[in-house]
């Protein structure tokens, strides 16, 4: 049987904030494994698949946005008034899990393009832009 969820803003709120600073690790950990892996042989760039994840990206993140200003806006609402609410408690925990997944997501693209065979420079934004968008959804106090 799994554990209940836990029932206050401060024990969700430690719970959020390591599981988001594990993905940002896995962040560091993708870019050291991806540098110690032979890529394949440089392939001719391709513009319409980088172009495809960057379209895919954006769509991540700003489904994300999406899911923060829906989600965990409305769970700040309620926490604001009444702290321990577990609708918005668990409301605020879907929202930030589903965030934080979608911003991990752009790296993942990144990741995918570098196993491919593309050239670096074309993964490296992949690596910036999620990464940035980790570090600005950091979970806060409602």
């Amino acid at each position: 049987m799994p554990p209940s969820p836990p029932t206050t803003t401060a024990a969700n709120l430690r719970i959020l904030r390591t599981f988001h600073g594990a993905l940002i690790l896995s962040i560091f950990l993708y870019a050291v494994v991806l540098k110690e892996i032979l890529a394949p042989p440089l392939q001719a760039p391709d513009a319409l698949l980088a172009t495809l994840l960057g379209v895919l990206s954006i769509g991540m993140i700003v489904t994300g946005v999406a899911v923060r200003s829906r989600m965990i806006g409305r769970a700040y609402q309620t926490l604001r008034v009444k702290p321990d609410d577990l609708k918005s408690l668990n409301q605020w925990r879907v929202g930030a899990v589903l965030s934080a997944a979608l911003a991990e997501g752009v790296v993942l693209c990144g990741v995918v393009l570098y196993l491919i065979g593309k050239p670096v420079r074309q993964a490296v934004p992949f690596f910036v832009v999620g990464s940035m968008v980790m570090l600005l959804w950091w979970p806060q106090q409602p």
